[in-house]
């Protein structure tokens, strides 16, 4: 990557948060964790060797912070594996409605008006533990 493709608007807020530590940090003190990720995010988008130069940090210690950063690009968490619902065995259930969609495929979709919830709950674990 050519360091003139990096966005001097992006970097200047670093630049100058990294000027201010460098004028107030004790001789070898560790650059400050917020600061790195902020360079390591930088690096990700522009590359490490472009913005470890704008920024005067250390190449190596650069790299290795941005390899072991999620990339933007992973996209959202991924949902929870598991759902409880819990409903006391026996008791009515209040009106409602719940919609799955299974990740295999399939969506089910349960409206009910006031009825056992022991069914509702069996009918869900077919849902969920059938083959696609």
């Amino acid at each position: 990557m050519n360091s003139k493709l990096i966005s001097r608007a992006q970097l200047k807020p670093l630049q100058r948060q990294l000027a201010v530590w460098r004028q107030t940090a004790r001789p070898r003190q560790a650059i400050p964790e917020p600061l790195w990720q902020a360079a390591a995010a930088l690096a990700q988008r522009w590359g490490v060797s472009p913005v470890s130069r704008s920024l005067r940090l250390n190449y190596a210690a650069l790299k290795r912070r941005t390899l072991t950063r999620v990339p933007a690009s992973a996209g959202p968490p991924k949902p929870p594996a598991f759902v409880e619902l819990a409903w006391p065995l026996g008791s009515t259930a209040a009106p409602g409605r719940l919609v799955w969609e299974h990740p295999l495929g399939g969506k089910m979709i349960l409206e009910w008006t006031g009825t056992d919830a022991v069914p509702l709950l069996a009918l869900a674990q077919t849902f969920w533990h059938r083959q696609p």
